[in-house]
């Protein structure tokens, strides 16, 4: 019975003794999370990636369009309007799931200035005078939209971040 005992005791150590290392290499814990929400509720943010490519692709067609033969600035029609509305309403939940599960506050923060950075935008190509200003807007839109699959998109090759980008 002493045997049984001693045995039983070395084996519970080994065992903790290896759950320990392994604990030990693991990033910190709520980054790992928020990435393992993230990837968990893939389907939840694919409306999210989805209406972020088709308004990468609108940006960067009308973009050319209008660095190209066009003589006038192109018209904002209602889908369009509609389609940038839904994409900061969708960052903004976005951010509020990430809350609610408590992720990192920084990676909330990005969705929240996606959601304003889309509104403002749609109001500055609202009110665009000339074409080389438009096609300027349209790029940048391009390039916040394509954005969201930059940050949806767990990258294990870059090291945690660990500072703050916005401000609490």
């Amino acid at each position: 019975m002493n045997k049984t005992f001693f045995i039983g005791v070395i084996l519970l150590f080994i065992v903790f003794s290896v759950f320990s290392l392994i604990k030990s290499k693991e990033p910190e814990k709520p980054i790992k999370e928020a990435t393992e929400s993230l990837m968990a509720n893939v389907n939840e943010y694919s409306k999210f990636r989805e209406l972020a490519q088709q308004l990468q692709n609108i940006s960067q067609a009308n973009a050319e369009q209008v660095s190209g033969a066009a003589t006038d600035i192109l018209e904002i029609n209602e889908d369009i309007k509609q389609s940038f509305d839904r994409f900061a309403k969708l960052a903004v939940s976005t951010a509020t799931k990430i809350d609610d599960t408590n992720g990192p506050q920084d990676l909330a923060c990005i969705f929240r200035g996606m959601s304003a950075d889309a509104i403002d935008k749609l109001r500055a190509l609202q009110a665009a005078t000339n074409l080389k200003q438009q096609e300027a807007l349209w790029r940048e839109a391009a390039e916040l939209f394509g954005d969201v699959d930059l940050v949806l998109t767990p990258r294990p090759d870059l090291p945690p971040w660990s500072g703050e980008t916005c401000s609490a």
